[in-house]
This record gives structure tokens, sequence and C-alpha cells, in this order.
């Protein structure tokens, strides 16, 4: 019997565990392909499986050698046939005739010659990080040393594995945290919002329904009395107006929709009492409502932190371009705060808004990034940077 993959020869094989490690920086996908197509010579067919959590299952991610339509995607569950018990064993299997192996044929089927040999892939934070597969037609054996080699192979497409599993988990993590935050922010927004309808416009209503029915009552006996209930039920329209105007702008402000983002954020500038507020904007840009909406309440946040604890007369907030993205930057030269502190300083907070984590979920909920800069007497520095629409 005879090995046609070429590893017992110590120069080629160090030239593909070269190349393998040299490729530790590139996606998972990518390393296992190269790495099955340096090994599918001479009609040997060879396979990687990831390991599918919670699936408990292993997945063919690259295949050379045969047909890929066939193998790639192929679902093997962790336990049945050669490879799925090589990855619940974490043993590696030399296979005679995966036919007639006892563990079973795994790629039954598919016509992939039946000898061979399966290495598992390790993983330092999962079960399992996979298994690598090399076949060919007997007679076909391969060397203790060359098992060595394919072992070392694994190894480096089981870090590649293991940093993928990382960063998603990472990104899922953090959109589960985004969605939370939105549903939490959500909730509290409709929480608000009853209570001013319930607190204001309701009262108000409930009130101009009783002068109105005064008013009809006393039309013919007492037209007098009549007119000073309808002037309070007038009075009363006014202010339940004025409260739904109000609870609407807690939703979406209207100067956005009157004015702009640019008009928006002067109007906040002029409506802070006390400090003067310079309004720096560097072109013109074309965002989306939601992209508006969260910048705005972002300037909205860091102004009422100003206003609230920096303790200064004056503060700027400037918005311009910086390569495919918009900035907007709200600063003050007041009592700043040590960033390394760590408990958050009163002033990192906004009593009654979102503070410094809302303000920072907003940006990334529209795809952003939020930074604070600060040094304790040098003032704060709130900076929101969110992609253009391409």
């Amino acid at each position: 019997m005879t090995s046609r993959l070429g590893l017992g020869d110590p120069g080629h094989a160090a030239t593909l565990l070269a190349a393998a490690v040299d490729r530790l920086g590139d996606p998972a996908a990518s390393v296992s392909e190269a790495l099955v197509a340096a090994l599918a010579t001479d009609g040997v067919v060879s396979l990687a499986h990831g390991y599918a959590d919670p699936e408990r299952r292993l997945v063919v991610i690259a295949a050379a050698g045969w047909d890929q339509t066939v193998l790639t995607g192929r679902r093997t569950p962790l336990g049945e046939g050669v490879a799925g018990w090589v990855a619940s064993r974490r043993e590696a299997a030399v296979v005679a005739d995966r036919g007639t192996d006892s563990r079973g044929d795994h790629l039954a089927g598919t016509g992939v010659p039946v000898a061979g040999v399966a290495i598992p892939v390790p993983a330092r934070r999962r079960y399992v990080g996979g298994v690598l597969e090399v076949y060919a037609d007997p007679p076909f054996a391969v060397a203790e040393d060359e098992i060595r080699v394919l072992r070392r192979l694994a190894a480096v497409l089981g870090v590649c594995l293991d940093a993928e599993h990382v960063a998603t988990s990472a990104a899922v993590a953090n959109r589960e945290h985004l969605a939370r935050s939105v549903i939490q922010a959500q909730e509290a927004e409709r929480k608000r919002l009853a209570a001013d309808i319930h607190d204001g416009i309701s009262q108000r209503l409930a009130g101009l329904a009783f002068h109105l029915s005064a008013a009809r009552d006393a039309l013919g006996e007492d037209p007098a009395f009549a007119s000073e209930q309808l002037d309070l039920a007038r009075q009363l329209a006014d202010l339940a107006g004025a409260e739904a105007r109000a609870a609407i702008g807690g939703l979406r402000p209207p100067v956005l929709d009157d004015l702009g983002l640019a008009e928006g954020l002067m109007s906040l500038a002029r409506g802070c009492p006390g400090i003067e507020v310079t309004v720096e904007i560097d072109g013109e840009y074309s965002l989306p409502e939601h992209v508006q909406t969260a910048l705005y309440r972002i300037a909205q946040e860091a102004l009422q932190n100003v206003l609230k604890h920096a303790d200064t007369a004056a503060a700027t907030i400037e918005m311009f371009q910086v390569g495919e993205a918009v900035a907007l930057r709200v600063r003050d030269h007041g009592r700043g705060f040590d960033p390394a502190a760590a408990t958050p300083p009163e002033h990192a907070w906004s009593a009654g808004g979102l503070g410094l984590p809302g303000m920072r979920e907003r940006a990334e909920f529209v795809g952003g990034r939020l930074t604070v800069t600060a040094r304790p007497g040098g003032g704060t520095t709130v900076e929101a940077i969110v992609p253009m629409p391409s």
C-alpha cells in the first residue's frame, strides 16, 4: 500500500505547514479551502468539517478532489459515522474501508473513496472544533509521520475556527444587547407617552367634556354662564393640543420635519439657558430620518449634561464629514472628569435622561460609534460618528 499525500517528505510537509500558519489571520473558510486543496493530490479527496453548535452536528465547510456540491454543507450528527466518532472522541481514526467500518459511513451515497484517515480539529473554547479527513481508493495508507503533519494542520485550522467562533459570539452578543436596549427604550417611550396622555391630555379632555356639558345645559336659561363654560372648554382644548404636540415631539422632534437637522441643532443651541452654544456645521448632509433623530437626541442629551454638570458658560456643537461618515461633536470647557475612574462621576450621567450609555446605544443602533474624552478641569467632548448612506 502506498501513500499519495506526500506528507512524508519533510520539505513538502514544512512548506504546507508554513503556508497554513501564514494564513492564520484569514477567515476560517478561506484557510480550510486552501488546506483541503493542498491535500487533494493524486486522487485524494479531502474535507474539512466545522462544528455547528447547538445543533451538535459537523458541517462540511470545504472539500476538494470531489464534486463540492455533493459535499459542501453536508451535516453529520456528533457521534455518527467515522467523522462523528472522531469528533465526539477527539481521537484520530485510520479507515481501511469506510463502508464496512463499525463506526458507520457518514459519506454513504456520495461516491467518495472509502480508505483514509480522519483527524479531530482541536478547539480551545468549544467541545470540538471539527474534523479534517482525507480519502482515496485502496490501496491507500497514511504513515504515522503523515498523521502527525495532519494533526498540526488540523491545529492551525482549529485556531482559525476558534477565532471566528469568538468573533461571531461577540457579534451575536452585541446584537442581542442592542435588541434588548431598543426594546427597553421603546418600552420606556411607551410608558412615558402613556403617562403624558393619562396625566395630561386625558385629564384635559375630561374637563373639556364637563364644561361642554355644562354649557349645553345652561344655553336656554343662562347664556352668560354657558359662554363662560365654552371659554373654559376652549382653554382646555388648547392645553390638550399643546400637550399632544409635546408628546409627539418626544417621539420625533417636529423641528426635524419642519427645518431639518442643521436648524434643529441650532434650535437646541438657542434653547440652552445660561450658556452660549456655538453651532458649526461644515456642509449639508442628506441623512435618513432615523439617523437625524439619533444625532439630534445625542446632541440634546449631551447639552443637558453640560447644563446640569459642566459648570461652564460656553459649549460648541460641530458637525462635519469624516471619510464616508458624518461626525457630531459636542464639547465644553467645564469641569470635566477622569475617564479612568472606576465609578462614573455624577456628571457622566443625565438624571431623567438616557446618559452616556443611552447615547452610545443610539449611535450603535444606526451603525455608528460614540466616544467620550475628558480630563478633570479640561472639559468634556462627546463625539458620535455615523456612516453616510451609500
